[in-house]
């Protein structure tokens, strides 16, 4: 008994070490951080935002949209990369060079604010890689809004393609971020109603972040995310308040080698919402999401509350569905407290616009009755027109992988502009003349005889 118990020691102890080494800082190979509108460099979370235009790796087309805003007015706590916007006024696009092909993040950050623009005013789409991201969009005033998407990138560039709408003629960006995230972050096939879904590889499909939550504890910054994510606390989405119970462990976290902490970090497997003693048989967290798509949706776990092996046993439920049934973190971690594991699904939403989320403890079983959830990431998934964002607008054009398309044809459509902005004024010259020749008067000539 004594060995096996050294053994177990020895192997926990070469886990940590494993968990510790793993959890060196991730370095992208691709990593564009673009200040929009700005000529020189800021620091947000600690991240640098180059100026734009950036350097030869990063083009935008038509090189003619150089308009840029700045915030006259910007408050003393306003990131620095929301005090300038670069603004487009016909279809437009920047273009990043890719190192590495495969999963990306775009993220996209938009703020409105006051100066010779009226920014909120601007309704616009934006494409890219055959997707249309956003479709009709339109900030209000002062609000800032972050838009993040993961796009599978299978060619040497990627081109984001920015199309004001008719009417409006005016779109806008205040910073853009194009980085290379882990292989591993997302899975080539997912459950789907109990069954493998072999027919949606997510690989082929772009996917929009709609939440992304630390259960039972505070707001995670991207300071402390390898990954620059925001993870925002339950609290606003718990519909069994009173069957909830915050709970934080101050020990380590043991990643193991096939999970790191780019599908989390500690700081949300450390903090869950855990079953309260005696007050109801399971924990409902309701999220508001739009019909007509399927989400992905990612349960985070980690046993931080038993004191010993196999006593935690739960069901997790999605909109009424068991996701997963009988659920023993021991078993699953191979025999681990403090492991994390994390689990995969793809749904769609009910009737009233919401997924419904539940743990709850198993009926009649022998140990004490208790769940628990660490934290829940929830992805938007393209429709079957290519799109993330409703019925894409006239605007959107199939693109090919790289984007160049859209590209070619955003150049060509700057220069069809600038060349009617060349003639404009001679076609007023010429209208202008052929006025004043039909308003000359004219006089009849008198013939012999007449007075």
């Amino acid at each position: 008994m004594k060995t096996k118990k050294t053994m177990h020691l020895l192997l926990w102890l070469l886990l940590l070490q494993i968990s510790l080494s793993s959890s060196s800082h991730y370095i992208p190979p691709d990593n564009y951080l673009i200040d929009c509108g700005s000529p020189s460099d800021s620091t947000v979370d600690g991240r640098s935002f180059f100026a734009d235009p950036h350097r030869t790796t990063v083009t935008v087309r038509p090189p003619s949209s150089k308009i840029f805003a700045r915030n006259q007015r910007p408050s003393s706590d306003l990131p620095q990369i929301y005090h300038t916007a670069r603004i487009f006024t016909y279809p437009s696009s920047y273009a990043f060079e890719i190192r590495r092909k495969g999963t990306h993040m775009v993220r996209l950050h938009f703020f409105p604010f006051e100066g010779d623009y009226n920014l909120s005013s601007a309704v616009f789409s934006v494409h890219a890689l055959g997707f249309s991201l956003l479709n009709e969009f339109s900030v209000a005033a002062r609000s800032l809004v972050v838009k993040e998407y993961l796009v599978d990138v299978k060619s040497d560039r990627l081109v984001l393609c920015f199309v004001p709408s008719m009417g409006s003629y005016l779109a806008f960006v205040n910073a853009i971020e194009v980085v290379s995230m882990p292989d591993s972050l997302v899975p080539e096939i997912v459950h789907m109603d109990g069954r493998l879904n072999y027919d949606n590889f997510l690989s082929n499909q772009a996917l929009e972040i709609v939440h992304r939550i630390n259960m039972g504890g505070p707001k995670i910054t991207p300071l402390n995310d390898s990954l620059c994510r925001t993870w925002i606390p339950d609290d606003g989405y718990l519909k069994t308040v009173s069957s909830a119970e915050s709970k934080y462990f101050g020990g380590p976290i043991v990643y193991h080698m096939t999970l790191s902490n780019e599908i989390a970090p500690g700081r949300v497997y450390r903090s869950a919402q855990v079953l309260r003693a005696n007050e109801g048989s399971n924990i409902t967290w309701v999220f508001p999401v739009d019909l007509g798509y399927k989400y992905f949706v990612r349960f985070h776990f980690c046993d931080i509350v038993s004191l010993a092996l196999n006593q935690l046993h739960f069901n997790v439920y999605i909109n009424g569905w068991c996701a997963y049934k009988e659920l023993d973190l021991s078993n699953v971690t191979n025999g681990f407290l403090a492991y994390p594991f994390y689990s995969d699904f793809i749904v769609e939403p009910n009737a009233r616009k919401e997924l419904r989320i539940s743990v709850g403890a198993l009926d009649g079983n022998m140990v004490e009755k208790n769940a628990l959830l660490n934290g829940l990431e929830i992805w938007k998934l393209n429709n079957s027109m290519a799109s993330l964002d409703g019925e894409p607008s006239s605007s959107f054009t199939a693109m090919d992988g790289s984007g160049m398309k859209m590209g070619a044809a955003i150049e060509f459509f700057g220069a069809i502009v600038l060349i009617m902005l060349a003639i404009f004024p001679l076609v007023v010259i010429l209208v202008k003349r052929m006025k004043a020749r039909r308003q000359i008067g004219w006089t009849r000539l008198a013939i012999d005889g007449e007075k």
